[in-house]
């Protein structure tokens, strides 16, 4: 590995070459041996690497980058990924998914790297941008998680069609597609579903085919099918598709003595506001009975007994009903966040005595940067 860096951006390096290292280690043992043995990093700076040779990858870094943040390894892994399979980054068609999966797979990465760095489990720190995004101010103490943070899930809900990223820490680079985030969250969500170990030996099968050159996002998904024994194509269609969306909710909820017996009834409205099913199957329903069981909703009674029930997620609407010794407590749709491309998670979840969820350090920080930021612009006009 070779690097070259302008002189503004030499106190990278350590950065850029830790990140580096632990890409290529982590993706060899998932993805299989990359082909080539040598590659050259560049910042953009120049035109060619040692000895004349073209750089093989181009990571274009931002002028201040806070450590916490994370930025810079999150570009490094991202570009290194990009390359692993350079015929299949290439396709048109097929480059959104090819770095979807660089984006998910630099999310497994850099919390290894937050780690080691700070001492603390995350995948990086909370962090705005100033001056037209060129300054970031990173909050070291708002720790920020891989699957919010780490796979850009931010993004993914302020991110437009036409290819504009808001002013973010988390940044993406110019050349990459809006629907990088949108695919990355999609193999978030295989991993939630079929597991990280399947998923491996999935991706493995897939690196191997995709180092042959471009193939198909239906291609790609008989090829993770037939590798985790899971259908599926059910999901990746809709997920790869910006055009169809998931929205799920939590509709009504009503509690009242059951009609005959000692207990309380619980109806529970499922509601599925989006154009696409997070179903489990391609089979299709019969009549009423629904096919597929890929979402959960849970109940939890105030006596600490909970039921769980699955639902394929197609219908527009459907209501549960549970008979139960105590009142419900709490119910949560998709509890164990499987599905990261639900457009909104806090309709997910009802409580009968709502308590506040505001997470309020993170709240006074961004307060107190707010307030910053407004004395700093107030004492330049005066």
């Amino acid at each position: 590995m070779s690097v070259t860096l302008a002189p503004e951006h030499e106190h990278y390096r350590p950065r850029i070459e830790a990140a580096a290292r632990q890409s290529v280690t982590r993706y060899s043992e998932w993805l299989g041996p990359r082909t080539g043995a040598t590659f050259h990093i560049d910042d953009g700076s120049t035109g060619a690497g040692p000895d004349g040779e073209k750089p093989r990858i181009t990571v274009s870094l931002p002028w201040i980058a806070p450590p916490p943040a994370m930025e810079v390894e999150s570009l490094v892994a991202f570009e290194i990924a990009r390359r692993w399979w350079p015929g299949w980054a290439a396709g048109r068609q097929s480059q959104p998914m090819a770095d979807g999966l660089a984006w998910y797979l630099q999310s497994r990465v850099v919390p290894e790297l937050y780690e080691l760095t700070f001492q603390r489990p995350a995948h990086s720190a909370d962090a705005v941008r100033y001056f037209g995004g060129a300054i970031a101010w990173s909050i070291p103490s708002l720790a920020l998680g891989r699957w919010t943070a780490g796979l850009g899930r931010a993004e993914f809900l302020d991110g437009t069609s036409a290819g504009r990223w808001p002013g973010r820490p988390r940044r993406i680079p110019a050349d990459a597609d809006p629907m990088t985030v949108r695919a990355a969250l999609a193999f978030g969500t295989l991993e939630r579903l079929v597991g990280w170990p399947a998923l491996e030996g999935a991706l493995a099968t897939l690196g191997t085919r995709a180092v042959s050159g471009a193939m198909t996002t239906a291609e790609a998904g008989r090829i993770l099918s037939a590798a985790t024994g899971y259908p599926l194509s059910w999901f990746l269609a809709p997920a790869l598709d910006p055009t169809r969306h998931f929205i799920y909710a939590l509709g009504a909820v009503s509690t009242r003595a059951c009609d005959a017996g000692p207990c309380r009834r619980t109806e529970v409205e499922v509601i599925n506001r989006g154009t696409a099913a997070f179903s489990g199957t391609d089979t299709p329903p019969t009549g009423a009975y629904g096919s597929g069981d890929a979402l959960e909703l849970r109940v939890t009674f105030a006596d600490g007994q909970s039921v769980s029930v699955r639902w394929d997620g197609r219908a527009a609407s459907k209501t549960f009903a549970f008979d139960s010794a105590a009142p419900a407590q709490a119910i949560e749709l998709d509890p164990s966040r499987v599905l990261l491309l639900d457009r909104n998670h806090l309709d997910d979840a009802w409580l009968a005595r709502p308590r506040t969820g505001v997470p309020l350090a993170k709240w006074i920080a961004w307060w107190l940067i707010w307030v910053q930021d407004a004395a700093i612009n107030y004492s330049g006009l005066i």
